[in-house]
């Protein structure tokens, strides 16, 4: 038999099995629109319709399906700090079916996961999430990116007026110099980031940048200067979750 056919017979039985089933509902009463799920399945009982039966029982099945909206973002992890492992949750409200959900008759589903901080444990998170630490002892540019990078970040990296919001507020009271990341290989070059990126964001003191090859941030002023790379100044970390 030709799968066409086959299609074709299984077609004439269900829609035979549903006329009769509707007449009969509708010879109760009931308005063949409302047949759902659990009424369809008891008519197939009761008129020892195998397929009404099934039918009933699939369409219940997808009638007690849970609808639910779209999942929220995570929330923090419980703890920032790298080696150490916490919760974080995420919830989304759900109803049993979509007339549920119209209605507001909703419940709160929660989904809880394990995090791991992302933190070296003497590292501070700022206000808005990034995660730094000031080196207080004096390093130069090369080997200051050689200890942010041994910790697993770079030279802070201050891309935003968020992030320079923030580092801003890290300097408040701090009074020396601090390396930043930004370098050119002349005085005519383009500055660049660690990664090779182009540096977009500057906030410069008036006159600069004059013709030194580093970067750092003004304890006082919080403006960008340029500055030898050999010079030994404190400097800012930053570890990138």
């Amino acid at each position: 038999m030709k799968k066409g056919t086959l299609r074709f017979i299984l077609f004439a039985v269900v829609n035979v099995n549903i006329n009769c089933a509707t007449s009969l509902v509708e010879s109760n009463g009931t308005a063949a629109k409302d047949i759902d799920g659990e009424m369809l399945l008891n008519i197939g009982r009761k008129l020892n319709k195998p397929m009404i039966t099934l039918l009933g029982m699939a369409i219940r099945n997808l009638e007690n399906l849970h609808p639910c909206d779209d999942w929220t973002q995570w929330s923090d992890c419980g703890t920032v700090t790298e080696g150490y492992i916490a919760t974080r949750k995420r919830t989304r409200m759900c109803g049993r079916n979509p007339s549920a959900l119209q209605h507001g008759n909703k419940t709160t589903e929660t989904d809880i996961s394990i995090c791991e901080g992302f933190c070296p444990q003497d590292y501070n998170v700022t206000a808005n999430g990034f995660c730094v630490k000031l080196y207080v002892s004096a390093k130069t540019f090369d080997d200051a990116q050689k200890q942010c990078r041994e910790d697993g970040g770079h030279l802070i990296n201050i891309d935003t007026d968020l992030k320079y919001g923030d580092v801003k507020a890290v300097l408040k009271g701090f009074s020396k110099y601090v390396f930043i990341d930004g370098r050119r290989k002349d005085s005519s070059s383009p500055w660049l980031v660690e990664n090779g990126s182009k540096k977009i964001f500057f906030r410069w003191a008036s006159g600069e940048p004059g013709t030194s090859l580093c970067m750092l941030i003004h304890y006082s002023n919080q403006l960008f200067y340029d500055y030898t790379c050999t010079s030994v100044l404190p400097f800012l970390c930053e570890k990138v979750q």
